[in-house]
């Protein structure tokens, strides 16, 4: 005689199957809601990315959580919010989250051509909007202003080489300050349009307009952060490559610029806009092999939409 077969173990009741989900839907909900809430102009999302600094509560709250074998873990992770909200508001983050902080300062900007044949500008940015254009008044190499956040610093540096004058702006966060952003938070520089010009930039945090129609341009490098981005680009003979960060990204082509553009997207999609031939990935105006002058651009997508408008 043989044994019976044994039954197969049955299945968990449906709420122990939805435990191991319920976290995720309401976690998307919230992100969805301060998303909206961003968007609608309620607060600055940006100032909510100075919460990071306090990641050691979380550590803190895991381990009391295994200490007392979870028995009291919502209390756990009520009280670990509670202290990080405290500590974040006492740094000025709730100041940052509304618009209302004033910390920081102006720094001045005004650096001279001297003579130079060519310059090479890098910019390396904070939080805060940016506007960069080719309005330097003659003579004058870059000329504006930045008004600093709290715990930030703008290191300036100047020089020659090779006949080239040389400037970076580099903006500097101290450990331990809040690294969240307020409205008073900006970059407002004029660079020259006598000379030809280099120029890399390292977007941060927030939204970054840069025009370069009227310079002379002969390389770019941008990368781009977090926030919107748009590039106005010039025509003429030079390499540039724009690597996306996270948000839309925008540039801006005239519609007389010879230019082959070879886009590689990340996980947001692209548009190309104007009169193109197409070849895959690579996209050339009209007439691009016969023109003297040319705009090769390389465009490596990141988390968002691209655009190339040259109408």
């Amino acid at each position: 005689m043989t044994d019976a077969p044994t039954p197969p173990p049955a299945p968990p009741p449906p709420s122990q199957r939805r435990n191991g989900l319920g976290v995720w839907p309401l976690a998307l909900i919230v992100v969805g809601v301060v998303l909206l809430a961003a968007n609608l102009g309620w607060f600055n999302a940006f100032a909510l990315l100075s919460l990071l600094q306090y990641w050691p509560v979380a550590l803190i709250a895991v381990g009391v959580n295994l200490i007392t074998r979870g028995r009291y873990r919502t209390p756990i992770v009520i009280a670990a919010v509670v202290v990080a909200l405290a500590l974040w508001s006492a740094d000025d983050g709730l100041g940052s989250l509304v618009g209302t902080t004033t910390a920081g300062e102006t720094v001045a900007v005004q650096h001279e051509l001297m003579d130079a044949a060519s310059a090479r500008v890098t910019l390396d940015l904070g939080v805060g909007r940016v506007r960069v254009d080719g309005a330097a008044p003659s003579g004058v190499l870059a000329t504006g202003s930045i008004r600093t956040g709290r715990g930030e610093t703008i290191e300036q540096a100047y020089g020659r080489e090779n006949g080239a004058a040389l400037l970076e702006l580099r903006s500097r966060q101290t450990p331990g300050t809040s690294i969240g952003t307020n409205e008073t938070r900006s970059w407002e520089l004029s660079l020259t349009r006598e000379v030809p010009l280099a120029l890399r930039v390292n977007a941060g945090v927030g939204e970054t307009r840069i025009d370069l129609r009227t310079t002379q341009l002969i390389d770019a490098s941008f990368r781009g952060g977090v926030g919107g981005s748009e590039l106005f680009l010039p025509a003429g003979d030079y390499a540039a490559s724009v690597d996306v960060g996270v948000g839309a990204t925008t540039v801006r082509l005239p519609p007389e610029a010879a230019a082959r553009v070879t886009v590689t997207t990340g996980l947001g999609r692209a548009t190309v806009q104007g009169e193109w031939s197409r070849d895959g990935d690579v996209y050339t105006t009209p007439g691009y092999d016969a023109a003297s002058q040319r705009v090769e651009l390389r465009i490596s997508g990141g988390v968002g939409a691209v655009t190339v408008d040259r109408r």
